[in-house]
C-alpha cells in the first residue's frame, strides 16, 4: 500500500552473521538500493550510514530533501539537498520553504531547523501553519504574549528578512509549543540573549502555572531554570566588566519586545531581580537623583528634609547627571531645582506616604472610638477626601495591571474602601447608626492591616509578610479538613444528648458552639451539660426526658451523658494531637522553604515597591486624588484611542541610535561567551552520561538502539510516516 501511494518503504534484514544486515530502500516498485551494513556497536555510525543509503536514490518522484528534513539528517546533508534541490531555489516556490521550514519546527528537529534559516532570505511569519497545536500560529503567540504573559509584542505585518525579528518570534513559537530543541538553537542566533531568555522563563513560568501534569510541569521547571541561569549569566558577566554600561542596558527600551526593557520583562522572575545588577540599578532608582551611598546621605539627613525640603540642597549631595530631566521648568535657579528633585525620588515619595497613612489611621481611631455625631465633623470629611484618594488610586491601578486582582493586598483595599462607604452612607440613617458604625470599624481594621504593606521594604519584616501569606494558603487546607471533623462531631453530639430539639436557630448555634470552644479548651460547660448539670432545670426526674417542656428538652438523655464524653474524648484526641500538630509541620515546611531564599523573597518584594511608588506623585493623599483622576482619564484616553506605546520612565528608557548599537555590542559580546561556557557544559555533561560500548552484543539489542535510542522511542518506519503530513498539506 505504500509503495502504491508513492511513499518509500524501508526494512531491515539480518543475515546469520550477527554484525551485518541488508538495507532495502524501495519505492514506485522500482528496486532502488541493496546496501549491506555493518550494524557496529555505535547506532549515530549506523543511523548516518542508513541516512547516505536513502539519500544516494536518483528518483525523480522523490524529495530528498523533504527526506532529509523529516529523518533529522546531519547538517552537512540537510545542506547539500538544499543546494541540489531545485524547488527551493525556485523563488516561485515559496509557499515549498515555508513547509519545509514549518516541518522541521513541528518535529523539534533543532540543527536542521538552523540549517534551513541560513539558506532562507525571508521568512513570511504569518503564513506558518502548525497543525492541531494549541499554538499552531504565530498570532495565536502574539495573543497569548499579550493576554496571558503581559507582554505587548507586535508580529511583523509583512515578511521579515531572516533576521534578528524573525527568529525571536519563531523562539517564542517554540517555547509556548515545548519543542526546546528548536527553541534551544534559536536562542543562539538572537541578538537579545538576555531579554529572550527572560521571555522564555515568564512564557515557561505562565505555562507551569496553568499544566496539571505531573511530568509536563517537571519539564516546564526544568527550562525555566535554564533559561533564567543563562540570563543571570549574562548578566553577571556584563556587571562584572563594566557596572554603568550593565545598569543601562538592564533599563534600555527594546523596540521588537513591545518598546519595553529587560527589568521589566523578568520582573516577575525572582531569581533574575536578586540579582546584584538588578538591585544596583534599584538602588539607583529609590534613591532619584540622590547619591545612593549611606555615608554621602545618611539616613538622619534625608528625615530631616522631610521636614524641612529646603534643607536638601544643602544637606544632601546629588548625582551629577548631566542629563537629568526638566523638573519644575527650573535650570536657572539650582537651589529650587534640587529641592524639586529631591521631592521626586521614590524614597522620599515612601515616607511622605507613610506619614500621612498614619495620620490618616489616627484621625480614623479618634472617630469610631468616640461619639459619634448626627452631623458630620470636619475630621470626617477629611477622611472621605482620604478615601476618595484611596479609591482613585485603586482605579488607577486596575487601567494600568492586567493582574489586579491577583494581589491579596488590592482585595484588602477594596474590602476596606467598600466598608467605609457602606458605613458612612449608613452613618447619616438615624436608624442605622449602629450598624455604620460597625461597618466604619471593620474597615479600620482592614485598613490598619494595610499598614503591613508598608513594612515590606524592611529587609527583615518583608520575608516574614510572605511567609505568613504562604501560612494562610496551608491554613485554608487544613480548614477544609477541620470544618469535615468539627461538623460530623457537632451533629452527632446533638444528635445523642438532644433527640427532641426543635428546629430553630439556637438549637444550630448550640450544637456548634460546643465543639468550636472544646477546641481551645473551654470544656467547663460542656461537662457539666453531659453531667445534666443545667442552671434553673431540674433533670433529675427521669420521665421527663420525653416530654414536650422546652425546659425539660434542655435536658440530656441518660444514654448520651455516657456515649458524649467518649465521643467527646476522641474528637479532642484527634483535633488536638493529629491535626494540630499536622497544622505545625505544615507551617514549619512553609516556613523553611521560604526562610532558605529570604533575600530572594526581600529583594522581589523590594522592586514592587519601588516601582510602585516611583509613579506615585509626589504629593500625598488627600491631595493626590487630582492627580489620579488626570492619569486615570489619560489611560482611558489612550484606550480608547487604541495607543499602548509606553512613556519612557527611569525602568524602560529610550536612546539614540548611537547608543542603542553600542549597548546591543556590549551584550552580544558577553553572550557570546555564555553560549560558548553553555555548548562546553552540554558536551561535558552528554560525555558523563555515555557509558562505555560493550564489546559484543546481541543483534536484537543493536536493532533495538537503532530504532528506539537514536530516534526518541520512535522507530524509523514512523519517520518516514511523517511524509504523509507534508504531503497532506500540499493537497
Amino acid at each position: 500500500m505504500s509503495i502504491d501511494s508513492k511513499h518509500p518503504v524501508i526494512t531491515i534484514t539480518r543475515d546469520k552473521d550477527p554484525y551485518e544486515a541488508k538495507f532495502h530502500f524501495e519505492t514506485n516498485r522500482d528496486f532502488i538500493v541493496n546496501e549491506i551494513l555493518s550494524t557496529t556497536n555505535d547506532p549515530e555510525k549506523l543511523f548516518e550510514a542508513i541516512i547516505k543509503t536513502i539519500l544516494i536514490g536518483k528518483d525523480e518522484h522523490v524529495d530528498y530533501l523533504k527526506m532529509a528534513v523529516v529523518l533529522n539528517a546531519p547538517e552537512v546533508t540537510v545542506s547539500a539537498m538544499i543546494s541540489s534541490s531545485s524547488k527551493w531555489k525556485s523563488d516561485e516556490d515559496i509557499c515549498y520553504r515555508q513547509k519545509m521550514l514549518s516541518s522541521a519546527l513541528a518535529f523539534d528537529y533543532g540543527e536542521t531547523t538552523l540549517v534551513l534559516l541560513r539558506s532562507m532570505k525571508d521568512i513570511d511569519l504569518r503564513a506558518l501553519e502548525f497543525g492541531t497545536m494549541s499554538h499552531k500560529s504565530i498570532a495565536r503567540v502574539e495573543k497569548y504574549l499579550q493576554a496571558t504573559v503581559g507582554v505587548n509584542m507586535n508580529m511583523p505585518k509583512e515578511k521579515s528578512e531572516a533576521n534578528d525579528c524573525a527568529y525571536l518570534w519563531l523562539f517564542i513559537w517554540a517555547i509556548c509549543n515545548e519543542k526546546f530543541d528548536v527553541a534551544n538553537a534559536l536562542w543562539s542566533l538572537v541578538d537579545s540573549k538576555m531579554a529572550t531568555a527572560l521571555l522564555a522563563s515568564r512564557c515557561l513560568d505562565s505555562m507551569r502555572k496553568n499544566t496539571v501534569d505531573g511530568n509536563q510541569r517537571d519539564t516546564l521547571n526544568q527550562n525555566w531554570s535554564l533559561y533564567t541561569e543563562r540570563a543571570n549569566t549574562i548578566l553577571d558577566n556584563c556587571f562584572s566588566a563594566k557596572r554603568t554600561l550593565t545598569k543601562a542596558m538592564l533599563v534600555k527600551c527594546r523596540e521588537t519586545f513591545g518598546d519595553s526593557s529587560a527589568l521589566l520583562i523578568g520582573k516577575t522572575n525572582k531569581k533574575f531581580i536578586e540579582n546584584r545588577a538588578c538591585q544596583a540599578k534599584l538602588n539607583d532608582i529609590w534613591m532619584g537623583p540622590l547619591k545612593s551611598d549611606q555615608d554621602a546621605n545618611p539616613n538622619w539627613k534625608i528625615v530631616i528634609c522631610l521636614a524641612l525640603p529646603i534643607l536638601s540642597s544643602i544637606l544632601l549631595h546629588f548625582k551629577e547627571d548631566k542629563d537629568q530631566q526638566k523638573c519644575c521648568n527650573v535650570y536657572s535657579r539650582p537651589f529650587c531645582g534640587k529641592v524639586c528633585h529631591f521631592m521626586n525620588s521614590p524614597i522620599v515619595k515612601f515616607l511622605y506616604c507613610t506619614v500621612s497613612y498614619l495620620v490618616f489611621l489616627l484621625f480614623y481611631a479618634h472617630e469610631i472610638m468616640f461619639k459619634v455625631y448626627e452631623n458630620p465633623t470636619v475630621i470626617e470629611y477629611l477622611l472621605m477626601a482620604w478615601v476618595v484618594a484611596f479609591l482613585t488610586e485603586e482605579i488607577k491601578m486596575f487601567i494600568e495591571e492586567d493582574v489586579y486582582f491577583r494581589d491579596a493586598w488590592n482585595w484588602l483595599d477594596l474590602a476596606a474602601i467598600v466598608l467605609f462607604c457602606g458605613g458612612t452612607c449608613l452613618r447619616f440613617l438615624t436608624c442605622c447608626l449602629d450598624v455604620g458604625r460597625v461597618l466604619l470599624a471593620m474597615s479600620f481594621m482592614l485598613f490598619s492591616l494595610r499598614l503591613l504593606h508598608f513594612f515590606s521594604s524592611l529587609k527583615v519584616i518583608g520575608p516574614l509578610l510572605v511567609m505568613i501569606g504562604r501560612m494562610l494558603k496551608d491554613l485554608v487546607q487544613f480548614l477544609l479538613i477541620l470544618a469535615v471533623v468539627y461538623i460530623s462531631f457537632a451533629v452527632t453530639m446533638q444528635a445523642i444528648l438532644y433527640p427532641m430539639s426543635s428546629f430553630e436557630f439556637q438549637t444550630m448555634q448550640n450544637a456548634l458552639k460546643r465543639p468550636y470552644w472544646s477546641i481551645f479548651g473551654q470544656l467547663e460547660q460542656t461537662l457539666d451539660e453531659f453531667q445534666a448539670l443545667i442552671p434553673g432545670v431540674n433533670c433529675d426526674d427521669k420521665s421527663t426526658y420525653d416530654s414536650t417542656d422546652s425546659k425539660l428538652q434542655m435536658c440530656p438523655t441518660k444514654l448520651g451523658t455516657y456515649i458524649a464524653p467518649v465521643l467527646l474524648a476522641i474528637f479532642m484526641l484527634i483535633v488536638q494531637i493529629l491535626l494540630l500538630n499536622l497544622l505545625i509541620a505544615m507551617f514549619s515546611y512553609s516556613f523553611t522553604k521560604i526562610h532558605h531564599d529570604t533575600d530572594r523573597h526581600w529583594c522581589y518584594l523590594r522592586f514592587r515597591l519601588i516601582h510602585a511608588y516611583y509613579h506615585l506623585p509626589t504629593i500625598p493623599p488627600p491631595f493626590s486624588a487630582f492627580y489620579n483622576v488626570y492619569v486615570i482619564v489619560t489611560l482611558l484616553f489612550r484606550r480608547c484611542k487604541r495607543n499602548s506605546t509606553m512613556e519612557t520612565s527611569v525602568f524602560c528608557e529610550k536612546l539614540n541610535k548611537n547608543e542603542n548599537e553600542k549597548l546591543q555590542r556590549w551584550e552580544t559580546i558577553h553572550s557570546c561567551d555564555e553560549t560558548a561556557v553553555t555548548q562546553k557544559s552540554d558536551l561535558q555533561e552528554e560525555s558523563k552520561v555515555s557509558s562505555p560500548t560493550p564489546k559484543y552484543s546481541p543483534p536484537d539489542t543493536v536493532v533495538k538502539k537503532v530504532f528506539f535510542k537514536n530516534f526518541k522511542s520512535k522507530i524509523l518506519r514512523n519517520q518516514i510516516s511523517r511524509l504523509n503530513l507534508i504531503d497532506d498539506n500540499d493537497e
